[in-house]
């Protein structure tokens, strides 16, 4: 692993640690397995998994064993080293939550085969994050897919958008609800916009007031047109090799 001396390497050895001030671990109550192959630390929370899906599905953990056990900057700010023990090598990962990496495990490792646990927007939301971080692709797509199943606000999914660099035609759903409320976006929803979301959302709600007949300014679909025209979307886009703007 990266940053982590072999036990039998002619190398320095890694510092003397002192056990006791290590916090009080305990292991995951779904993933943890003797069988598992990789050791996992998430704050005070131990996983034991089997390590496949890290190597073959995420660009970022690929780079371990290409790297030979050297120590990229963005490998080093990810993990820290812990001592060797009866645990066998242990990534503490940084910056995670362990509800986060539990709801990836439900996605790339399911307890049973085709039944997964992620059902809710917060669910979805932890599974994004993280896969869009460590370069999970293929899991990435399908939660951006799952997220759009879900009845989101539409402030909050063009935020979502802007976070991740997901493909505004993504978002056509949330900018069509905005041009339909009755009220434009206050200060602070304007800010989540941005400028440039925010003049076309204008231009579109203006067009939208002077359609014909009249009954089409509270319709989806003649709408979803005027939107799709004016912020230059591809209204028929559907599954995507890639949800990642380009």
């Amino acid at each position: 692993m990266v940053g982590i001396e072999n036990e039998d390497s002619s190398g320095p050895k890694p510092p003397s640690y002192d056990l006791s001030a290590m916090p009080r671990l305990r292991h995951h109550s779904e993933y943890y397995s003797e069988r598992g192959n990789f050791t996992v630390q998430v704050k005070d929370t131990v996983f034991k998994i089997w390590d496949e899906k890290f190597w073959t599905d995420s660009e970022f953990f690929r780079l371990v064993p290409q790297e030979n056990g050297t120590t990229l900057e963005n490998i080093a700010n990810e993990k820290a080293e812990l001592p060797l023990n009866s645990e066998g090598r242990t990534w503490k990962l940084n910056d995670v939550e362990v509800e986060d990496f539990t709801r990836l495990l439900w996605v790339i490792n399911p307890r049973m085969p085709g039944k997964i646990k992620a059902t809710t927007f917060e669910d979805w939301n932890g599974v994004l994050k993280l896969t869009d971080r460590w370069m999970f692709h293929t899991y990435f797509n399908h939660a951006v897919e799952k997220i759009s199943e879900l009845s989101t606000d539409p402030i909050k999914k063009i935020q979502l958008m802007h976070r991740h660099k997901i493909r505004r035609e993504w978002a056509i759903d949330a900018f069509v609800a905005l041009a339909l409320r009755d009220t434009f976006p206050d200060q602070e929803d304007a800010e989540v916009l941005g400028l440039e979301l925010t003049t076309y959302l204008a231009k579109a709600r203006e067009r939208v007031s002077y359609m014909v007949p009249f009954w089409n300014r509270r319709r989806y679909e003649p709408v979803k047109a005027v939107v799709c025209e004016v912020f230059r979307l591809n209204g028929g886009l559907k599954d995507p090799e890639s949800w990642k703007a380009t």
